[in-house]
């Protein structure tokens, strides 16, 4: 294209620069949630520690949380937990989470997690109108190639499975860019 970019590699382009801001925001919430553990503790209480049997190897101690009232509940109706501890442990559970709420609140934890969300929209909406785009060149229809195999390597973020209108867009892109006459 002559003077201009193929409105396919300029989506592209968007659609990186939003992936990039989604793993950004992604970064600094993790980190803020990483602080607030560190800080304040999980919202969740130690209900129980069962010795457990590992195949072929030594028997290992493995804890029992909860972070529900109805975690509490299940782990005393399995006799993990004895009736008269299960008020206690509510208790418990509901202080940590009444700190954990106050602690997420004065942090920013909410709003870094909606700016998170907020960036993975504006990529899924960059990619489906990638998908809507046809590629007036082969640069085009490689972004969009490139597109669909980061959505569908969940190691880039993708959900795992092909993206296949996006595919099926690409191939009908390339059916029109094989079949266009030749530019002069």
């Amino acid at each position: 294209m002559v003077g201009s970019e193929d409105p396919a590699v300029a989506l592209w382009r968007q659609w990186r620069a939003a992936c990039a801001a989604a793993d950004a925001a992604n970064a600094a919430a993790s980190r803020i949630e990483a602080d607030l553990i560190a800080r304040v503790g999980p919202p969740r209480v130690l209900c129980a520690v069962r010795r457990m049997e590992v195949p072929g190897g030594p028997a290992v101690e493995a804890p029992l949380y909860a972070s529900s009232e109805a975690d509490i509940d299940r782990a005393v109706a399995r006799g993990l937990v004895p009736d008269e501890a299960a008020d206690a442990l509510k208790a418990d559970l509901a202080a940590r989470r009444a700190r954990w709420a106050a602690a997420c609140a004065a942090s920013g934890l909410e709003a870094a997690a909606e700016r998170e969300d907020e960036a993975a929209r504006r990529a899924d909406a960059l990619a489906a109108a990638l998908e809507r785009t046809p590629a007036a060149s082969p640069a085009g229809l490689a972004a969009k190639l490139a597109v669909a195999a980061n959505l569908c390597e969940p190691a880039g973020g993708g959900r795992g499975e092909p993206p296949w209108a996006l595919i099926v867009a690409a191939l009908s892109d390339l059916d029109a860019l094989m079949l266009a006459p030749p530019r002069a």
